[in-house]
């Protein structure tokens, strides 16, 4: 009779090997993925214009248009719920993997969160980049360790399954067609969510983000995307804390945070629907904060 302690390890080691084996091949799947972080981590991203933030940047930047506009290749890394110190990891891992950046623009309202209410999952794509793993092991050591003990648990996040959308076909034009509804509008903003002075997190990832672009002589374009105007109220002072960023940082931003208020370009309050989009980026080149020839 085979003894418990040994049919204990056969199973472990066969779940080990499942689980190795499939993730194996899950993970190169996700790598021939054409979503935008894939190509990233790929290494097939080549660019000179790499944009770059939260869901407001993934709905706000058409990065077709810009390229097709400018006729410089142009790149979208904006992705739903990023942090501010995720977008800095995003932006110091593309300076390193993509040659011939000349310009970064950065949405702005992810850095402006003092304790945001979702974060992108990207443990999928920790082991491509160091960072990724280190920010993983400071903020959710379990994890961390499960995913080195799981290549499976490694792939359970929403990014692997929406990364499958995009095997055959690129996520750059990605958007939302919907306007935004009077059922919406009405909605209380409540309290003021932002104060006029940026916290400190934010300001030090921003930093980082700055230091490192200017290291590699890549200059950087700060901007906050529109807002529908009935969540402006969420600002105690948005001119102040535009004003507070540039003088702890010593770099400008461009606020167009009022400068759309239809609600035709809108989806919701804070995002911009596909007319949006297009008003937006329209917007930023005849501005001069993506040059015609970056």
């Amino acid at each position: 009779m085979r003894k418990p302690w040994i049919s204990l390890l056969l199973s472990i080691l066969v779940a080990l090997a499942v689980d190795r084996t499939l993730g194996y091949f899950l993970g190169h799947l996700l790598l021939e993925s054409h979503s935008r972080l894939s190509e990233l981590y790929s290494g097939r991203l080549k660019s000179e214009v790499l944009l770059f933030g939260n869901s407001r940047a993934l709905q706000g930047f058409d990065a077709p248009l810009v390229a097709r506009t400018i006729g410089a290749g142009c790149f979208n890394l904006g992705y739903n719920g990023l942090t501010g110190e995720q977008v800095e990891i995003l932006a110091k891992d593309a300076l390193e993997q993509v040659p011939g950046v000349r310009l970064m623009v950065v949405e702005v309202s992810c850095f402006l969160e003092r304790a945001p209410l979702e974060t992108s999952d990207l443990k999928s794509y920790s082991p491509y980049s160091r960072r990724l793993q280190q920010y993983m092991y400071l903020h959710s050591p379990h994890r961390f360790w499960a995913c080195k003990l799981s290549w499976l648990y490694r792939l359970n996040s929403e990014i692997f399954f929406r990364s499958l959308a995009y095997l055959t076909h690129s996520d750059q034009s990605h958007g939302m067609a919907q306007t935004i509804t009077p059922e919406v509008k009405s909605m209380p903003v409540g309290k003021p969510l932002y104060p006029s002075e940026i916290g400190e997190g934010g300001c030090d990832a921003l930093r980082h983000l700055l230091d490192v672009a200017e290291k590699n002589h890549v200059p950087v374009q700060l901007v906050l995307a529109p807002y529908h105007p009935t969540f402006l109220p969420a600002f105690a002072d948005i001119s102040g804390l535009m004003s507070d960023i540039e003088r702890k940082l010593g770099h400008k931003v461009t606020n167009y945070a009022g400068r759309l208020s239809e609600d035709g370009v809108f989806a919701d309050r804070l995002h911009l629907n596909l007319n949006g989009k297009d008003r937006f980026t329209r917007l930023l080149i005849s501005d001069g904060i993506i040059p015609l020839k970056p």
